[in-house]
């Protein structure tokens, strides 16, 4: 999580968050331990809290220390985030830095009300925070100014950031005229290149569209949009006049090149191929599909194959998640485990397998994927028990694989004990969780003394059989 938000906005910002996940009910001693902090600080800020959005859930401590929020859901908690980020120092701080490059510090300080150490703590603190993005504040001459050599990683970064900061909405950076302009064209260009989009994809788009008009307007042009194979829809005179209007300083050129470039980030508008979108990503699919024994002819399978595409598509060229402050999808994602563990585990499971086959990692948008999932597919949530084994071997992957035909072939019960096996080299341990396997099996001491797994000798003897036998039977 991108965590910048100042000492007072992150204790708020918290405790709604513990309060959701805890079903809107805790102890004053269970906060107290998570956030550190006294039981005066916690009274004052819940009491900040209800006077302030009171309207959205009231929190409640009663005589006992218990503390309860009976009105708190996601969709109030979505409601509250916002309030609670855009009051932050931080964000005010990033919010005028990009929308007022090339300043010198006099002109921030006297904007924010902040001192000069404040700003240079807040600098320090979101160029520590943007160096996994490759993006960074830059300072030229005493000027200062967001910077990448990826421009589109730049724009992706701000608009999700500025969306999840408005929750979601458009509105709070756009005028009503510029609002419509914007979203208009994102949903003509998507339609007339027979591209489904949702309204998520509307709002984050039309953000990022206004964040890349003003980033070709401060004078960064985004980089080079060759890869796009859709069509734009030609701009009325109507929109030709309206964007003179908004930014007289950029000409159509420069608009069809940011079009192209949200474009792009759709898979079937993006020329790059690979074997990873033909064929693993494919694969991935079918395996949910036939793990729950789903027709993959459903226009569900479509839909969702087109949503992980796009997934690897902006790791690939962008690199920014679709989320940054907060993961929304997460307790969703909490939920449907207590309701069924074994259907997210296989879930878990996939995506892992997926992330090690594409080289990309698919596991900060896991809780996405199984809202994406459990929401377009309602019926995994039946699902029962399957057993994962993870194979290890100390000499290479292929030797793993070896390990895991020997196996198989001598076991003479059920090969659905070994229908979701991992095969990995010892070097590649660290890159899964472990917590994902109910069995490992490895001929490698090293694993064996550091993880609960069965070690069985480099061609699989009778015995070793029959010790692996023992225990899935057992």
């Amino acid at each position: 999580m991108f965590k910048i938000l100042d000492n007072f906005s992150e204790r708020l910002h918290r405790l709604s968050d513990i309060l959701l996940t805890s079903d809107g009910k805790t102890d004053i001693k269970t906060v107290l331990g998570l956030l550190d902090i006294s039981e005066k600080t916690l009274r004052e800020d819940i009491t900040f809290i209800n006077e302030n959005w009171g309207y959205i859930f009231q929190i409640d401590i009663s005589d006992t220390g218990e503390i309860s929020a009976p009105r708190i859901s996601i969709s109030s908690f979505s409601k509250l985030q916002p309030k609670i980020l855009i009051n932050s120092v931080s964000i005010k701080f990033f919010k005028t830095l990009f929308f007022h490059p090339y300043q010198k510090i006099g002109f921030y300080t006297e904007q924010l009300h902040i001192s000069t150490s404040t700003f240079y703590k807040y600098l320090h603190l979101l160029n520590e925070r943007m160096a996994s993005y490759n993006i960074e504040i830059k300072n030229e001459q005493s000027n200062y100014f967001i910077y990448s050599k990826k421009e589109m990683s730049v724009r992706q970064f701000v608009a999700i950031f500025f969306l999840e900061v408005s929750g979601y909405s458009t509105k709070l950076f756009l005028e009503n005229q510029k609002n419509r302009l914007l979203r208009n064209r994102i949903i003509d260009n998507y339609s007339f290149n027979n591209e489904s989009t949702t309204q998520v994809n509307i709002a984050f788009y039309s953000k990022m569209y206004l964040i890349s008009l003003e980033r070709e307007s401060q004078g960064f042009h985004i980089d080079d949009a060759s890869s796009f194979i859709g069509k734009t829809v030609p701009l009325t005179s109507e929109e030709t006049a309206l964007f003179s209007q908004f930014y007289p300083n950029l000409t159509m050129t420069h608009i069809k090149s940011i079009e192209e470039s949200i474009l792009s980030l759709r898979h079937s508008l993006n020329g790059y191929i690979d074997s990873h979108l033909e064929k693993t990503i494919p694969f991935f699919l079918e395996s949910i599909f036939d793990n729950f024994q789903l027709d993959k002819s459903r226009e569900e399978f479509s839909f969702l194959l087109t949503y992980i595409k796009d997934l690897y598509i902006n790791k690939l060229f962008v690199g920014v998640p679709y989320f940054l402050i907060h993961n929304n999808y997460a307790y969703f994602s909490h939920e449907a485990r207590k309701n069924n563990k074994w259907t997210i585990s296989e879930i878990t499971f996939l995506v892992a397998d997926l992330s090690i086959n594409t080289g990309q990692d698919f596991s900060e948008y896991l809780h996405h994927i199984i809202f994406m999932l459990v929401t377009q597919l309602p019926e995994i949530m039946e699902n029962k028990y399957r057993q994962h084994v993870l194979i290890v071997s100390e000499n290479s992957k292929k030797h793993a694989e070896f390990l895991l035909r020997c196996i198989k072939g001598e076991l003479t019960t059920e090969s659905i004990s070994f229908d979701h096996v991992h095969c990995i080299d010892e070097a590649s341990i660290e890159t899964v969780d472990i917590n994902l396997y109910s069995l490992i099996i490895t001929n490698s001491t090293s694993i064996h003394q550091n993880y609960k797994a069965i070690l069985v000798n480099s061609f699989p003897s009778d015995y070793d059989i029959d010790v692996i036998k023992k225990y899935i039977l057992d």
